[in-house]
């Protein structure tokens, strides 16, 4: 995950769909001047895909994204003001957050998430550096000998 600032969010968005097939941005749709579906108004946080190959027009300026994007069928003008950007996922899975367009409830989701990623657990072989004493002599006790158990071997079968 990268954090940049807000001077950064209309660079990267505008390099990022011009280099790649698309990017996903994450908004916040209670943001003033979010025009989008009603019908998606209500939640705490929005995923679109924009692409400049998309059939509707898609343009970018340092305040907003315009976009003609398709809903159900039908073809609506959305309109994002860059302040309601609270992330970026492009087609190479890097992703970008910016923390101040977070709405309390999309950080709270946001964080929660990240406690939940397990990280993969190591195997780990022990072994003693000690060596092993017989109690009643006081001598380091021989290593034991390797198992004479064959190795699976593969067959080519004509």
């Amino acid at each position: 995950m990268t954090f940049a600032n807000t001077d950064e969010k209309h660079q990267t968005l505008e390099t990022h769909i011009s280099q790649d097939q698309f990017i996903l941005i994450h908004l916040n749709p209670a943001y003033p001047g979010v025009i989008i579906p009603e019908s998606f108004l209500s939640g705490p946080t929005l995923t679109l895909k924009l692409s400049y190959h998309f059939q509707g027009l898609t343009v970018i300026s340092k305040e907003s994204i315009s976009a003609e994007l398709l809903f159900n069928g039908k073809h609506f003008s959305c309109q994002i003001p860059l302040g309601a950007i609270w992330g970026c996922t492009t087609t190479a899975q890097k992703n970008y957050i910016w923390p101040e367009s977070l709405s309390t409830d999309s950080y709270a989701n946001l964080a929660s998430e990240m406690e939940s990623i397990k990280k993969p657990k190591l195997a780990v072989n022990k072994i003693s550096s000690t060596p092993k004493l017989n109690s009643s002599t006081n001598e380091q006790e021989p290593e034991p000998a390797p198992s004479d158990t064959k190795k699976p071997q593969l067959t080519r079968i004509k």
